[in-house]
Formats: C-alpha cells, structure tokens, sequence
C-alpha cells in the first residue's frame, strides 16, 4: 500500500477477550454471559474507526512472531491501514487484553502488553526515520507505551512542531502522558478520573479537569465522564454536552470511539459544538451494539 496516511496510530495492538454479563457482579461471582474474542489495542482501534470516516491511518507497533500476530496483521490488511512499519517480534508472543464487563462497567482487566513495553524501542527507531524523515501531520498515542519511548518522541527535534492526540490505555499508565503537558500540540482526550490523576487533583467537574490541563501547557482536552455532562476545552473555547441515553451491551473500546469520531470531526473542521456532539453520539451508539468477532 503506498499511499501517504493521514494520520499515525502509535501503540498497542493487540487481542481483546471480554467476558460480559448483564447483571451485576462481585468478587467471586460465577455467572452466565457472554466471552469474544476481538482484534482491538488502541492503535488499531483508531486506525480502524478512522477508516469508516475515510481517514487513512498508518499504524505503528509490534505483533509477536505467531499466528496472533499474523491474524491480526491481515485483520489490518483487510480493513485497509497501513500496517507495513508493524515490527514482528521474534521474542515473545501477541499481546493481550482481557476484560470482565458488568451491566454499566468494567469490573476488572489485565493487560498483557510485555511485548510492547520490551519491543518499544522498534517503534521509535521507525518514528526517527525513514519514511517519516519530514512527517507533518498528527500522530496519535497511546499510553501503553513506555515512558522512555514518550519521552523520547516529546523531546525529540522532528516533532517540537507536531499536532499529538494523546489517550490512556488505563488509569494505571495515564501517568505517563504527563510528559506532553507542556507540548503547544498535545490534544488530551481523557475521562474524570484520568484527567484528575494527570493534574494529580480531585475535581468532581470536567470543565475544571479540562482547564487544569490546558493551564499546564496543552493545547486542548476533551474531558468525559460517563453518562454524565462531557467538555472540550481549547484556547477560550469551552463545550459541553451530554452523551445520549443508551442500553449498555459493551463498553471496551467506546473511549476510542469517541476519539475517532472527535478526530474525523476536527478533519473536517466542523464547529466545536458539533464534533463533540457527534463524538457523544458515536460512543453512545458503539456501547449500544453487540460485537462478537471471532477470528479463524
């Protein structure tokens, strides 16, 4: 495929497996419900959404040297990113996530994303040369990568200019994108609690969560909190509005559904009010469907 992306997805791409009951659950519980198994990963989530909303992304990460990987290589192919700078690791095998989802949460999840921590180094060789020796347009990351790889993008010289969309994997590695805080480029999409860890505050709003971030030097943010009211924040523009009210029957990945949709918008330079409105309503619609992929 040698086409010019629009955009980078760089981080995680892995195998989701959910397990997912309606009802509610405790520590313990053994109940009926629901197990699939999913190509998902940050990176690839994007790239995928963003696809649906024409936008061609270039995906960077590292698949282990088996028939996981290859999978979700051809996954990839068929859903037309670009995925040619994938490193196939010969060390280790495929990441993984593995999740418990219960009526409106997430109740319990590991990631198994050793490969990527140990193969980082890859990725960022791949970002310092090569075909994106004069690269100007946005990348995307993710916080499964390592603080070392971040910080090393950040602080590089190619990049003092680029436009970063920065999302957590999960509230435990959250903390290290707070090395983007002071980047005139870093867009922040994030929900309460990562917003609060990243300020390292306790607000219960997410119109204060966005400006304590963009006062720490970012150019904007887009704060979520659940069913509840959502902000974008940018310069002296600041949006609210609330994600419609939907039957819950999956929740992992809606955080990058949003973002896709949040991203596709400001692509299309629609009016701020309008791309987080439509972003809401993506997220609401994808947490509304069932998905059951199965790979052969």
């Amino acid at each position: 495929m040698n086409l010019k992306p629009d955009i980078l997805c760089v981080g995680s791409v892995l195998w989701d497996v959910i397990g997912r009951s309606d009802g509610v659950m405790s520590t313990g519980d053994d109940v009926k419900g629901q197990i699939s198994r999913q190509p998902g990963g940050v990176a690839l989530n994007l790239a995928v959404r963003l696809r649906k909303y024409k936008i061609l992304s270039e995906v960077l990460s590292v698949v282990g040297n088996d028939s996981e990987g290859g999978d979700l290589l051809e996954f990839l192919k068929s859903e037309r990113i670009i995925c040619q700078n994938i490193f196939k690791s010969k060390l280790s095998k495929t990441d993984v996530y593995m999740a418990i989802e219960s009526g409106n949460e997430v109740i319990s999840a590991i990631a198994d994303t050793q490969l990527l921590e140990t193969e980082a180094s890859k990725i960022l060789e791949s970002l310092l040369a090569g075909p994106y020796e004069k690269w100007n347009t946005p990348i995307v990351l993710d916080s499964n990568l390592p603080y070392s790889v971040l910080s090393s993008i950040r602080h590089s010289q190619k990049f003092l200019k680029s436009e970063f969309m920065l999302v957590p994997a999960s509230p435990s590695k959250v903390d290290r994108l707070r090395v983007f805080l002071d980047h005139p480029g870093a867009i922040f999409y994030l929900n309460l609690r990562e917003a609060n860890t990243i300020v390292k505050s306790d607000f219960k709003f997410v119109e204060d969560a966005a400006k304590a971030v963009l006062e720490l030097g970012a150019k904007s943010a887009l704060i979520t909190n659940g069913r509840q009211k959502a902000c974008y924040m940018s310069g002296e523009t600041t949006i609210t509005a609330t994600p419609p009210k939907v039957r819950v029957r999956r929740l992992t990945g809606a955080g990058d559904a949003l973002m896709a949709a949040h991203i596709a918008s400001q692509f299309l330079a629609e009016d701020p009010y309008e791309s987080l409105t439509f972003s809401l309503k993506e997220a609401s619609k994808f947490i509304s469907e069932e998905f059951n992929y199965v790979a052969n």
